[in-house]
């Protein structure tokens, strides 16, 4: 039974010792650094300056998976507004670049991807590389925040005839005649890089700019995330009563009852930073 006892030890320590090895790994692994690689001849077949067919059937199948989702999520400004916009919505939500696309597969786990290596396209889409190897300090632990008492809380009514500097804010929401949508924005969650690994640092540095033809404005790191979350409630116009227990009144001075139920839902922010800019 000791023996017994002892191998399953000797055992659970080799594995955490692996683990606590590989975790600390400094330098650029290869499989990494063959998805770099690999993005710029994507990056030709899609401009039509290369021949797919003068590809290898192994490196086509390693092109289709070099980035951690099989569609690119998006970023996605928001707008400036315009002189008939009825509402500007505050700095604390319009000075961000959300994530539109992808957005259930990286805002649970949004520390994991501080440090990671990001390609950025021209049309607001990015390739996340790598969540496991980054630049993170692994002294500096990351933690996600809750903010017990939120900083920013922003709340709005709008009617179908409302508009502001960024529809994709109102989660997709279609407005009646006589329908009234409340909205409430807080800020409740956020992390952010603190200290970057140098060595790691310069090891990515110094492979992309090996590669001939890397175009460094191209390359970024994670630097923060941010997770806006977003409720929204829909009420219909009704005639003044007596009863009504559960109505609010709209600036107008109508009288309108919740319709349905209260909806939740959330936007990633990603604050990117250049690669090649000095932390």
């Amino acid at each position: 039974m000791k023996t017994n006892n002892l191998t399953s030890s000797l055992i659970i320590l080799f594995i955490f010792i692996s683990f606590t090895s590989l975790s600390q790994v400094k330098t650029l692994p290869n499989e990494l650094k063959q998805k770099i690689r690999l993005s710029y001849i994507a990056d030709k077949i899609l401009n039509k300056s290369i021949n797919i067919e003068s590809i290898g059937s192994s490196e086509k199948n390693k092109m289709n998976s070099f980035g951690l989702f099989s569609k690119k999520p998006k970023l996605k400004d928001v707008k400036e507004p315009i002189a008939t916009d009825s509402l500007k919505l505050p700095d604390w939500i319009a000075n961000k670049k959300y994530v539109t696309e992808n957005v259930d597969a990286i805002k649970y786990e949004p520390s994991l991807l501080l440090g990671s290596l990001v390609k950025v396209y021209n049309d607001g889409s990015f390739d996340i590389y790598s969540s496991t190897w980054n630049i993170s300090d692994p002294k500096s632990k990351h933690e996600l925040n809750q903010l017990l008492k939120p900083s920013n809380f922003y709340e709005q009514t709008y009617d179908n005839k409302t508009r502001f500097n960024s529809d994709f804010l109102v989660g997709g929401i279609s407005i009646n005649t006589d329908e009234m949508v409340k909205i409430t924005y807080t800020e409740t969650n956020y992390v952010n890089l603190k200290k970057y690994n140098e060595t790691k640092l310069k090891e990515l540095r110094t492979y992309i700019t090996s590669i001939k033809g890397a175009e460094l404005k191209d390359w970024a790191i994670i630097r923060g995330v941010v997770i806006l979350d977003c409720t929204n409630s829909k009420s219909t116009k009704m005639e003044a009563d007596a009863n009504a227990t559960a109505s609010w009144v709209s600036a107008k001075g109508s009288f309108f009852q919740q319709t349905g139920s209260t909806n939740n839902f959330r936007l990633v922010s990603i604050d990117l930073e250049n690669l090649f800019l000095e932390p």
